[in-house]
């Protein structure tokens, strides 16, 4: 929970989050897993920030999740600072299944979200997130010509699943690297990558339980 209270602090240009996520039930937010086992009454103070995240496979294990008002709340927003026009890549179940994370996301200044409209299988999800960097990056695709690549490409068609991004003005955006950004020069810093992985074996999960 911790690290995503200063995630936008750390100035990263891509963020890849490999980590589970799920539509809460009863409601329209989409929920991001951590790797921190839930304890009761720990973040009672978050209200409903914070979520109980639960795998509805054996062993049943129970983990926080944050929900988008953690992201963004005009009143109180338990994550602090702003994104540097990121592009932030949610590779979990769901993510864009209704689009309430992704627009927290972009409300704290995120450039563009990409993620998944039903679950997707762990391989998939990882095959494609290469195959999505790759055409943002080595060739420098635009974000909706990227995203359309990756869902004519199989195996990316278990459970009727695409790739999907918000807001849809970004679809012209391409992330700027030495070659097509003259601002971007020789001497520059290599473009920093956050990676986010929860270090629990990825289970397929269908919704989050309370």
């Amino acid at each position: 929970v911790n690290f995503y209270k200063d995630l936008p602090l750390k100035g990263n240009k891509i963020i890849i989050l490999r980590v589970h996520s799920a539509v809460r039930n009863d409601s329209d937010f989409v929920d991001l897993f951590t790797s921190e086992l839930f304890v009761e009454g720990k973040y009672s103070a978050y209200g409903d920030q914070i979520s109980k995240a639960k795998f509805l496979i054996p062993p049943h294990h129970e983990y926080f999740a944050i929900g988008p008002t953690f992201v963004h709340n005009p009143i109180n927003p338990a994550m602090k600072g702003t994104f540097a026009d990121s592009v932030i890549i949610m590779m979990g179940c769901a993510s864009l299944n209704k689009t309430t994370m992704a627009e927290a996301f972009v409300s704290r200044g995120a450039k563009v979200v990409i993620g998944w409209t039903r679950l997707v299988l762990l391989d998939d999800s990882d095959e494609s997130t290469m195959q999505l960097l790759k055409y943002l990056l080595e060739r420098e695709l635009n974000i909706e010509d990227a995203v359309n690549k990756v869902n004519q490409d199989p195996p990316y068609r278990a459970f009727g699943t695409t790739l999907d991004y918000y807001p849809k003005t970004a679809r012209n955006y391409k992330i700027p690297t030495k070659k097509n950004d003259a601002s971007l020069n020789l001497m520059s810093e290599p473009l920093q990558f956050l990676l986010l992985t929860t270090p629990a074996k990825w289970k397929r999960i269908e919704r989050v339980a309370f």
